[in-house]
C-alpha cells in the first residue's frame, strides 16, 4: 500500500474505533456516563452492521463466517447494554444491583467485540483501493446519523434490517426528547422551525407584525423611529 493507501486505511480505522473509545470512556463513570456508552456503542454497532459488516461478506473468502462470529458478540453485547440502559433509567426489577455491574459487563463486551472488529477492519482494508476506502469512511459516519441511540437485540437480521433500524431510531430519538437525555452521537443538521401566528400564541410568544417582518426594521426596540419620537430622547431643538 502506497502512502495515500496508508491515510485512508488510518481514517476507516479510526472511523470504527473512535465509538469504542468514546464509550469506554463513558464507562469510567457509570453513573453520570451511562447514557453516553449506551448511545455510542448501540449506533456503532447498527452503523458497522450496515456498512463495514456488508462489506466484508462481499469482500473477505470468509467473510460470511466472520460476519456470523462478529454478530454473535454483538448480540451478548447488546444485551448487557439493554441491562444497563435499563437499570440507569430505573428499572425497579434490576435496582439491586450496582450499576457499576452493568457497565463493567458492558466494558468486557464491548472490548471484545472491538478486537474482533479491528481484525475484520484491518484485513478488509488490505485489498481496498484508496477511494473504496475513503467511500467507507464515509459511509460509516453517515450512517451514525440514522442509528439508533438505545439497544435493540432482539432485531433480526434481514432484508429489511436497514429500514427497521430507520425505525428503531426515530423511536429512539422521540424517546430521548420525552425522557430530555443528551445524546452525544453525530445527530443531522436540522433548520429551525420557525412558529406561525398560531404556533407563537400557542407559545405566548409575541408574533412580529407586519412592519415588523420588514428587512432591516426593528419593530419594539423603537429604533426605527426618528430621533424626536423615540421614549427618553430629548425634543429636537427648533429650527
Amino acid at each position: 500500500m502506497n502512502a495515500a493507501d496508508m491515510t485512508d486505511a488510518i481514517e476507516l480505522t479510526f472511523a470504527a474505533a473512535d465509538p469504542h473509545q468514546r464509550a469506554l470512556a463513558a464507562l469510567d463513570d457509570p453513573q453520570h456516563g451511562s447514557h453516553a456508552a449506551v448511545a455510542w456503542c448501540s449506533a456503532h454497532l447498527c452503523a458497522a452492521d450496515s456498512v463495514l459488516y456488508t462489506a466484508a461478506q462481499r469482500r473477505l473468502p470468509d467473510g460470511r463466517k466472520r460476519v456470523a462470529a462478529l454478530r454473535v458478540l454483538d448480540h451478548r453485547l447488546q444485551q448487557a447494554l439493554c441491562l444497563l440502559d435499563r437499570r440507569v433509567t430505573g428499572d425497579v426489577h434490576l435496582a439491586g444491583v450496582a450499576i457499576e455491574t452493568y457497565a463493567e459487563a458492558v466494558r468486557s463486551r464491548l472490548q471484545a467485540h472491538a478486537e474482533a472488529e479491528a481484525q475484520l477492519v484491518e484485513e478488509l482494508t488490505v485489498d481496498l483501493s484508496a477511494p473504496d476506502e475513503q467511500e467507507l469512511c464515509v459511509r460509516l459516519t453517515k450512517a451514525m446519523l440514522h442509528a439508533p441511540t438505545r439497544p435493540h437485540p432482539y432485531t433480526r437480521h434481514s432484508p429489511l434490517s436497514r429500514l427497521i433500524a430507520r425505525l428503531d431510531a426515530t423511536v429512539d430519538r422521540v424517546r430521548d426528547v420525552l425522557d430530555n437525555r443528551v445524546v452525544p452521537t453525530p445527530q443531522r443538521p436540522r433548520t429551525p422551525c420557525v412558529p406561525g401566528r398560531w404556533g407563537s400564541y400557542l407559545m405566548a410568544q409575541p408574533y412580529p407584525s407586519a412592519k415588523q417582518q420588514l428587512p432591516g426594521a426593528q419593530g419594539a426596540t423603537g429604533t426605527d423611529l426618528p430621533p424626536s419620537a423615540r421614549a427618553g430622547s430629548p425634543p429636537a431643538p427648533p429650527s
